[in-house]
C-alpha cells in the first residue's frame, strides 16, 4: 500500500481514506512514541495558497485552536497540525474506529437510560466544557461522535466551531456549512445550537428513527418510550424556538444528571426497619388527631408508610451508625423523634418517643433514606 510520511514522524496509508465534508481522514502510525500508536491523519481539501469559495484555512484554524484549548476525556485528542509538502492543511489526531452510527448499528436496540448515561451525559459534559471556554461546536451529529473500544465517547470535528471573542467568520462564512437536521434552522451561533444538535442526536438514537429533516423530529420524540421528564427535557432541546431550549450544555448536563440520579434513587432497594411506638407517642397522637388510642398505632404507621424519610443529628451518619441516638423520622404529615435500637441486627428498629408538632414540610430533611417499615 502506498505510504505518505509527515515530518519524518507520522506515516499513513492512502488506501485507508475516509471522506467527509471538506476533508479526508487516513489511518496511520505515530513513530515518534514508544510503542508506536495508531493515529488519524486529517487532510483538509484545498491548499493554503488557494481559495475556491471554501474557507479551508478557517476550518483548519478553528479546529486547531479549539482542540488546543479543550483537553477533556470526551473530546478527541490532537497530536500535531500544520502544512504538508503539497501545501495542504493536516491534523494528526487519535485514531478511533467507530463513530456513533456504526456503534448503534452493531449494538442494535438501546435502552434509553443506558444510552443517556453512556453517551448523552459524556457528550453534554464535553459540550459544557467547550461552552465554558466560549467555544460552540456547531456540528454535533452522529458522524462526529466517536466510540472507543472501551466505550469511551469522544466528540470530534471542530472544523466549523465558533470561538466567541476570537475568530470571526470569514467572507465565506462557516455557518453555511451545516448538517440537517442536527443544526437548527436559525443562523445565529449561540450555545443553544449545540444543545439542539445533541437533542436531535439523542432523540434519533433512543427512538431508533433515522432523522434526515426537521419534520421527522417531532414524531421521533413522541415515539420514545421514556419517562415524561426525559421527554419534556429533550422536547425543549429540539425546539425550533431557541428561547425554549436550555441556554447551554452546562444547563442541559445538570438537568439530565438530575433526571438520571432521581431514576437511580427510585430503583434503590429500601432499607427495612421495625417501628415500636411508645405509649407517650400514642397519647400525644390521640390528642393531636382526636383518634381513640386503640386506632393510633395503625394511623401512625399509615402516616409513615406514605413516605418515610430519616434525618439524623449527624448529616453524614447512616442508620447503622446511630444506635442509641436520637433521629427524626418524617411521615406524610408529621415527624417523630425516635431512638435507634438494635442496629447490629438484620432489621434494626426505631422506638418512637415523641411527636414533633410541625408539619413535615417544615422539617429539615437534610438526610434522606428510603425506608420500608414493618411492625
Amino acid at each position: 500500500m502506498p505510504q505518505v510520511s509527515l515530518r519524518k514522524r507520522f506515516t499513513y496509508l492512502t488506501e485507508t481514506r475516509r471522506s467527509g465534508g471538506f476533508s479526508d481522514v487516513y489511518r496511520g502510525v505515530d513513530l515518534g512514541v514508544t510503542p508506536p500508536r495508531e493515529i488519524a491523519v486529517k487532510i483538509i481539501e484545498g491548499r493554503a495558497s488557494e481559495d475556491q469559495g471554501v474557507p479551508y484555512g478557517t476550518f483548519f484554524d478553528r479546529e486547531v485552536e479549539s482542540l488546543l484549548s479543550l483537553e477533556h476525556p470526551n473530546i478527541v485528542q490532537l497530536f500535531d497540525a500544520g502544512l504538508d509538502e503539497s501545501g495542504c492543511y493536516f491534523l494528526v489526531l487519535e485514531w478511533i474506529d467507530n463513530d456513533l452510527s456504526t456503534w448503534l448499528k452493531a449494538r442494535g436496540e438501546v435502552l434509553w437510560e443506558d444510552f443517556l448515561n453512556e453517551v448523552g451525559l459524556p457528550l453534554a459534559d464535553a459540550l459544557s466544557f467547550a461552552h465554558q471556554r466560549m467555544i460552540i461546536h456547531r456540528d454535533v451529529k452522529p458522524g462526529n461522535v466517536l466510540i472507543k473500544p472501551d466505550g469511551t465517547v469522544r466528540l470530534a470535528d471542530f472544523g466549523i466551531a465558533k470561538i466567541k471573542n476570537s475568530l470571526t467568520d470569514s467572507p465565506h462564512t462557516t455557518v453555511d456549512f451545516i448538517s440537517r437536521p442536527y443544526a437548527p434552522p436559525e443562523r445565529d451561533s449561540t450555545f443553544s445550537r449545540d444543545v439542539f444538535g445533541l437533542g436531535v442526536l439523542l432523540v434519533g438514537a433512543i427512538s431508533g428513527h433515522d432523522l434526515t429533516d426537521y419534520p421527522q423530529i417531532e414524531p421521533a420524540l413522541r415515539a420514545m418510550d421514556v419517562p415524561s421528564g426525559v421527554s419534556e427535557l429533550l422536547g425543549r432541546c429540539v425546539s425550533l424556538s431557541p428561547e425554549k431550549r436550555p441556554k447551554d450544555a452546562s444547563i442541559l448536563h445538570n438537568e439530565l444528571s438530575s433526571l438520571l440520579q432521581a431514576r437511580a434513587v427510585a430503583r434503590k432497594p429500601r432499607a427495612k426497619i421495625q417501628i415500636r411506638i411508645s405509649k407517650a407517642v400514642v397519647r400525644k397522637w390521640s390528642e393531636l388527631t382526636g383518634l381513640p388510642p386503640a386506632d393510633c398505632q395503625r394511623a401512625i404507621l399509615d402516616d409513615l408508610s406514605a413516605g418515610a424519610t430519616l434525618r439524623s443529628t449527624d448529616d453524614h451518619a447512616t442508620l447503622g451508625q446511630v444506635q442509641g441516638r436520637s433521629v427524626y423520622l418524617a411521615g406524610a404529615n408529621f415527624s417523630f423523634k425516635a431512638v435507634v435500637e438494635g442496629s447490629g441486627e438484620s432489621i434494626p428498629y426505631l422506638e418512637l418517643v415523641f411527636v414533633v408538632q410541625q408539619r413535615v414540610s417544615d422539617v429539615d430533611r437534610a438526610m434522606r433514606q428510603n425506608l420500608q417499615l414493618t411492625e
